[in-house]
């Protein structure tokens, strides 16, 4: 039996922070009507997947993690796969593997391109016409 090595933390956060629980959702094959809120704390709100309820009760938040406030399931993407397709550890790793290219070896990348895009997204120009960070 081949021995797997031991998973950085920084896969999870390469995880939770460049997969959107969108794209978890489609590929699990939860179809619901979302409801997005409009203030500042980002969120997604849908009936929760673990138990039968009526009113949504499970929160996706921006950054990787969830909560259902009804049966208390709290957790992060890595988590919600595991838990809701019943994988063990290494099943989860390998469904991210699969589906999102983002392995204990490259997740690096990830981060680095999600630095990348955060900076992209604050760069401002000065008088000069050269851009700058605001900082």
């Amino acid at each position: 039996m081949k021995r797997r090595k031991h998973v950085p933390r920084g896969y999870y956060d390469a995880i939770n922070y460049s997969v959107s629980w969108g794209d978890i959702l489609r590929i699990v094959g939860i179809t619901t009507s979302l409801k997005a809120n409009p203030n500042p704390v980002r969120y997604l709100k849908l009936k929760c997947c673990f138990h039968k309820e009526r009113t949504p009760s499970m929160y996706l938040y921006e950054g990787g993690t969830f909560k259902c406030y009804s049966c208390n399931v709290i957790g992060d993407v890595f988590g919600f796969v595991m838990r809701l397709k019943g994988f063990d550890y290494w099943k989860t790793v390998d469904f991210f593997k699969k589906h999102f290219k983002i392995t204990p070896d490259n997740f690096q990348k990830f981060i680095e391109d999600r630095i990348k895009e955060v900076r992209e997204q604050v760069v401002v120009k000065k008088d000069d016409g050269l851009d700058t960070l605001p900082f």
